[in-house]
């Protein structure tokens, strides 16, 4: 098996594995080898582009990303971060047959396993096992984007830069200062003040 077959393999050994510890035992029946894709991003990178459609599942097999947004007058937002084991697809531009509205970019070096989002609606329509897997994640997606939302209309910064550290422990230290500034909806020189005063 050469080093590419290789890495393919252990790809969708992963993907698959990250869903069978989800509850989903049988998707190993229900999606196919050929179907897997393996990514490796540079720093900077672009996995998706603004503007464009895009119909894959992604899995952060290693490595860091960002999920940004720049608005019509050029201010730069920061929607989430993508770390190991999460998954991601750009559902409101698949479901919709719409351009995405955001840029996934590497922050660091990455790989990344995908498969089309059509192979996992099949999937769904076939498995309760993998129905039911997919409800989780989605479950946990849904309570960290409702919480994300409550965070800006709510919360001042302080509370949001400390809120950043519960739902991101211990990547601090992985993201450059201007990107946890432009998740949190402050400058970088306020995020400085802030983390001066709870120190």
């Amino acid at each position: 098996m050469d080093m590419n077959q290789q890495q393919l393999t252990d790809c969708a050994e992963y993907f698959l594995s990250r869903f069978e510890s989800l509850g989903a035992t049988d998707i190993r029946e229900l999606i196919p080898d050929e179907v897997f894709r393996v990514h490796h991003l540079a720093k900077s990178e672009t996995l998706v582009a603004c503007g464009k459609q895009d119909n894959r599942l992604y899995l952060v097999i290693d490595g860091l990303l960002k999920i940004d947004h720049v608005t019509e007058n050029g201010r730069h937002y920061v929607r989430a971060f993508l770390r190991e084991d999460m998954f991601y697809a750009t559902l409101s531009s698949i479901l919709t047959q719409s351009p995405n509205q955001c840029t996934v970019q590497a922050i660091e070096p990455c790989t990344i396993c995908s498969i089309p989002f059509s192979c996992l609606q099949t999937g769904l329509d076939q498995s309760l096992k993998l129905n039911i897997a997919w409800r989780r994640y989605m479950e946990q997606h849904f309570i960290r984007h409702e919480r994300r939302e409550l965070d800006l209309l709510g919360n001042d910064a302080r509370k949001r830069y400390i809120n950043f550290i519960r739902d991101y422990p211990s990547l601090e230290s992985r993201i450059p200062n201007h990107l946890i500034a432009a998740y949190l909806g402050v400058t970088e020189q306020s995020l400085s003040r802030i983390k001066r005063n709870l120190t």
